[in-house]
């Protein structure tokens, strides 16, 4: 588990770094500051469907979305793909569900940081 607290920020870093390069909008700093808002609100099963439904319309939700998966992924799963990770949420024991929206919300702390830190004006 120490390696997991260790691990989160480098990973975050690069992804938001990665991002920027990539010339996401302001709005992606927004977009990341409110998604744990919508965890506490909706759960993470609602929320990760709403960004999936998001990822078609905007590459900053389709960037948060594919960096959420491949953590989870890689910190849950052995670096192995989920097929549908929606579903592999919904389909969760409560215990592992609320394991799985804890790491989340961790993630998103450090998540907002960087944003705030490294996305422009």
């Amino acid at each position: 588990m120490n390696k997991i607290h260790s691990e989160r920020p480098s990973f975050i870093y690069k992804q938001v770094l990665s991002h920027r390069d990539k010339n996401v909008s302001k709005e992606y700093k927004n977009y990341v500051k409110k998604i744990p808002m919508l965890i506490k609100t909706n759960g993470l099963a609602a929320t990760l469907a709403f960004l999936k439904v998001k990822e078609d319309k905007s590459k900053e939700y389709e960037f948060i979305y594919n960096s959420l998966k491949k953590w989870l992924e890689k910190v849950f799963n052995n670096d192995k793909e989920y097929e549908n990770l929606i579903e592999n949420v919904m389909n969760m024991e409560s215990n592992e569900y609320r394991i799985f929206t804890k790491e989340t919300l961790s993630l998103f702390k450090w998540w907002r940081r960087f944003a705030e830190s490294e996305i422009g004006e």
